[in-house]
């Protein structure tokens, strides 16, 4: 870590191992400290889901101290931990944002959070399922799981209730400030296949876009569904194939905003933690504004002891569950201090491999900027050459060692970059 009022140079010195009063092996090290210094909010975003409740036993922090801890990293919970609190109160919706308010200004005025998920709506439908009831008001006539309706069509005290709470939440937001660092994270992987699922996209999208036209609602779609053209803002899309460069270009040319999304890709198996430094890469390279991930600290077992997760039960659609195991070390990119003796999380490899990559990206944006403003060809030659890393299809995260079989290439391209921003900074045209 070097402050910004470092002065640039090199640095060096030496780290020595004891075991005692006896040194055992004293190792060289040498610091560059570049005469540029990176924004204090990242301008990519990297969001992880806080799961703080599975393995709580495990765990002796709260939501804001792990949020502090991977603000530190550059990287950012999902959501905010202290919620506003919606009521119906004689029929009308009402909210108490008094907690929110205290923690939201932590989030985005001391911790520099770029982006965070709306506090209402979070995953409202995911999957094959139904939307969620609000406020104890149900989506559809009937009972769960609502089979045979027309999933477009909510009844009319379910569009009162939703929008008059949106609305309260917006105008809130702009008399803060607040309201561009959140989008409305509506759907978990929607599945297109299931019957009903595009409709009923179609008519929350419509639903909330009439109540507050400037909401960004997000969905984790991975792919490119032509219906949902227009409908959603911020579309969530996978990197390894799963969309086409044309496909990405006509979300772009639409004027949607793009987020990667990554579930399954990061994990203890994924070599030389390729994916976890290079998702920025991609972000820049095909202009998104980041990444998310499903999990920050989702815990079965006691990590220490076991590097599995238990099995457990989960249903795409209503009605038939099924038993699953994810893969070793997928939902968790730190490790709980008290199983160890200790207070608070425990970084891990994974984990400082994406905060290089976040810190990546602000190399490749200010050569990208530099290069374009003083029409440096030999800056402008090497952004080229750091795109080649990341090309669309690939073989994903778990297999990563197919995507970059050589992990030291980034670190030498990021002190080349290096080296280009700092001769930019001091060349006078």
């Amino acid at each position: 870590n070097a402050p910004a009022d470092a002065e640039p140079g090199r640095y060096r010195g030496t780290i020595a191992l004891r075991a005692g009063e006896k040194v055992l092996r004293e190792l060289p090290y040498s610091v560059q400290v570049w005469n540029f210094t990176l924004p204090d909010r990242p301008e990519m975003s990297a969001i992880f889901d806080d799961r703080h409740g599975t393995g709580r036993q495990f765990k002796e922090y709260t939501p804001m101290e792990a949020a502090e801890f991977l603000a530190r990293k550059r990287i950012s919970f999902d959501e905010i931990p202290a919620k506003p609190r919606f009521r119906l109160e004689n029929g009308k919706v009402k909210a108490d944002f008094t907690e929110f308010d205290k923690a939201a200004r932590v989030w985005f005025e001391e911790w520099n959070i770029p982006l965070a998920y709306l506090p209402l709506f979070r995953e409202h439908f995911g999957w094959g399922h139904p939307p969620k009831p609000f406020l104890g008001v149900q989506p559809y006539e009937g009972k769960w799981p609502y089979r045979d309706v027309d999933r477009g069509r909510f009844t009319a005290e379910y569009r009162r209730v939703c929008q008059a709470a949106l609305k309260l939440m917006m105008e809130h937001l702009r008399r803060k400030g607040w309201q561009d660092r959140f989008i409305l994270y509506i759907s978990d992987e929607p599945h297109t296949s299931v019957p009903g699922i595009k409709e009923q996209m179609i008519a929350l999208c419509d639903m909330l876009h009439e109540a507050e036209p400037e909401v960004k609602i997000y969905a984790s779609t991975w792919g490119y569904v032509p219906a949902w053209l227009g409908k959603l803002d911020v579309w969530g899309i996978g990197v390894q194939g799963q969309i086409s460069e044309e496909n990405l270009k006509k979300l772009r040319d639409s004027g949607a905003q793009l987020l990667i999304t990554t579930d399954g890709h990061m994990c203890l198996d994924t070599p030389y933690n390729a994916i976890e430094r290079m998702l920025p890469l991609f972000a820049w390279k095909y202009g998104t504004r980041g990444y998310e991930f499903w999990g920050a600290d989702w815990l079965t077992r006691n990590p220490f002891k076991w590097g599995i997760h238990a099995v457990h039960t989960q249903s795409d659609v209503p009605g038939k569950p099924q038993r699953i195991r994810y893969p070793n070390g997928d939902g968790y990119i730190f490790y709980p201090g008290k199983p160890i003796g200790l207070r608070g999380p425990v970084s891990t490899v994974r984990l400082e491999s994406l905060r290089d990559g976040i810190e990546d990206g602000s190399y490749y944006l200010l050569l990208e900027k530099l290069a374009n403003e003083k029409n440096d060809a030999p800056a402008k030659a090497l952004l080229e050459r750091a795109k080649q890393f990341a090309p669309i299809p690939n073989a994903g995260g778990r297999n990563s060692e197919k995507l970059l079989p050589d992990p030291d290439v980034l670190t030498k391209l990021r002190n080349e970059i290096g080296e280009a921003i700092s001769r930019l900074c001091e060349v006078e045209y």
